[in-house]
């Protein structure tokens, strides 16, 4: 069996860090210390870009951005720092459709950032990380277009069902339930 928790393309930053200190021969300690790098690269990266959309509490992003845990967690080899990244990033968005854009459709290349983000989300640590998306879902409903928060409105829904779906399956599968697949585990 293996980790469901999360899909596997959380660790895709990571594992790339990794392979490009494999190819440079950087040693164990070394290896590691660039996956971490490219972990936190990316959150910073997303980060940033959570800021710009942002058109409001640009200040409170930084802050809990910059949190002691939230730091460690971005520049560790784990899932969180991705998880971290996309929540941002997925926060900065909905404040920026709930307030900065007169059209979310204008930029249907957010859109589809927003739905895949929403997805992923939704789909991580069997559904810890849904409160999130469904924030976006109360963020998108203050809209006054109702075009707009139909189609925010069911991209968070369409998006979140589908993530979440697999969460519950796994739930209910005797593997999730009884812990077989975890190596080590005493009840």
């Amino acid at each position: 069996s293996h980790n469901s928790e999360v899909p596997h393309m959380i660790y895709l930053p990571a594992a790339l860090g990794i392979v490009i200190g494999r190819l440079l021969g950087l040693g164990l300690v070394g290896t590691l210390l660039l996956g971490r790098f490219i972990n936190l690269l990316v959150y910073l990266l997303a980060g940033y870009f959570a800021i710009r959309l942002t058109p409001v509490g640009k200040n409170l992003l930084v802050l809990v951005m910059c949190l002691p845990m939230t730091l460690q967690e971005a520049s560790a080899i784990s899932s969180d720092s991705p998880i971290f990244s996309m929540a941002f990033l997925f926060i900065g968005l909905s404040l920026s459709y709930m307030m900065g854009e007169k059209d979310i459709l204008a930029s249907k290349a957010k859109l589809l950032l927003y739905f895949l983000l929403a997805l992923i989300l939704s789909s991580c640590k069997y559904g810890a990380c849904l409160p999130i998306v469904l924030f976006g879902l109360l963020i998108v409903m203050r809209r006054r277009e109702k075009k707009t928060r139909y189609i925010a409105l069911g991209v968070v829904i369409a998006a979140s069902l589908l993530g979440f779906l697999p969460s519950i399956i796994r739930v209910f599968s005797s593997d999730v339930l009884t812990n077989q697949g975890v190596v080590n585990y005493s009840a």
